[in-house]
């Protein structure tokens, strides 16, 4: 019970936990004000974590404490929302972190009178961490968006102001040359081998390869569903992938990757794993697994494949991220045929 009590007070921020007098455990989780609220469902179940959403995000609290009308309270009633409720559970933790953070801030601020001179000094106020800055731009253009949808604010302050251009590109588009790499350390046979077969070869997330199994498996390739879209979709299962798979012994496993201890990976654990399987390989430190997805959907672009071609492998959302690797592609080959015709005549 030790541990569960430590898992759940480390993964449930602001929850808390005693002893009454008569010897009876008791859960209590802070609201958005600090007050502490008690929690009566069994701890580590599905309602308790549905409780513990309730409570951090306000849904209890009256409406005299939240006045009508301010940033605070579109927060509050955003995350009561359904359209919060069906947000992926890491979606709504990364939401949260940034939405507890706008209403400690401004929090008693009308949220009609946010301005796009505002969320553009926002955003400049964090350009050394584009990256950051763009995502918390996400953040409020999804919350002032469903308010304006349900008559909260008359307009949504987000749009029309650029995003940072990102100096990094985000993470690292692995190589080929780091490929055959990472291969030669790691045979088929390794699960390590499975875990780099399984990112590169369905183009998923690190939370969904964690999830994948024997299950998944059809006559038609591989089942995948997004963790963080709800997007489903199947994808043929290439030799390479087959070999890599069929190399394990799954006996009594419901997942490909599992711990030392057999069981199976958290995103975070996997990523941590596969990070130094990564560093065995001798790879630099800007090889990660999310990596190998920007990985195929460039291989695809440069075999010509179109935007909804790699979006039916890598079930992208966005056409946008997508076309980058189109784009690339295409000026590689315009490039190389525009100086194919510079060559001297034989």
């Amino acid at each position: 019970m030790r541990a569960d009590m430590a898992k759940l007070t480390r993964h449930y921020k602001g929850t808390r936990t005693d002893v009454d007098r008569h010897g009876n455990r008791r859960w209590y989780t802070l609201d958005p004000t600090g007050r502490k609220v008690r929690m009566r469902e069994e701890p580590g179940s599905d309602a308790w974590v549905r409780e513990w959403e309730s409570i951090r995000s306000g849904v209890h609290i009256a409406d005299d404490r939240v006045p009508i009308g301010t940033m605070a309270r579109l927060i509050v009633d955003y995350m009561a929302s359904p359209e919060w409720a069906a947000l992926a559970k890491s979606t709504k933790a990364n939401r949260r972190r940034i939405l507890d953070k706008v209403r400690a801030s401004a929090g008693d601020l009308a949220a009609r009178s946010i301005t796009p001179a505002d969320i553009r000094a926002g955003r400049n106020a964090r350009q050394d961490t584009p990256a950051a800055a763009n995502v918390h731009m996400k953040v409020l253009s999804a919350l002032f968006s469903w308010g304006q949808e349900h008559g909260h604010v008359d307009h949504n302050p987000v749009r029309g102001v650029k995003r940072l251009a990102m100096r990094s590109g985000g993470f690292h588009t692995w190589t080929a040359d780091e490929c055959l790499q990472f291969e030669a350390a790691h045979p088929v046979g390794t699960r390590a081998r499975a875990a780099y077969a399984l990112a590169l070869y369905t183009g998923s997330r690190l939370s969904d390869v964690a999830r994948l199994g024997p299950a998944d498996v059809s006559a038609d390739g591989i089942r995948l569903t997004q963790q963080k879209t709800g997007s489903q979709g199947t994808v043929p299962m290439l030799g390479e992938l087959r070999d890599a798979l069929e190399a394990l012994d799954m006996t009594g496993l419901q997942t490909f990757l599992v711990t030392q201890y057999g069981r199976p990976f958290t995103a975070k654990g996997l990523g941590n794993w596969f990070a130094d399987r990564c560093r065995e390989a001798g790879l630099p430190n800007e090889c990660r697994m999310h990596g190998l997805r920007k990985a195929i959907a460039a291989r695809l672009a440069e075999a010509g494949a179109t935007t909804e071609e790699i979006m039916a492998v890598t079930l992208h959302m966005s056409e946008s991220e997508v076309r980058t690797y189109v784009r690339e592609a295409d000026q590689k080959r315009l490039a190389r045929n525009a100086m194919g015709k510079l060559k001297r005549p034989t």
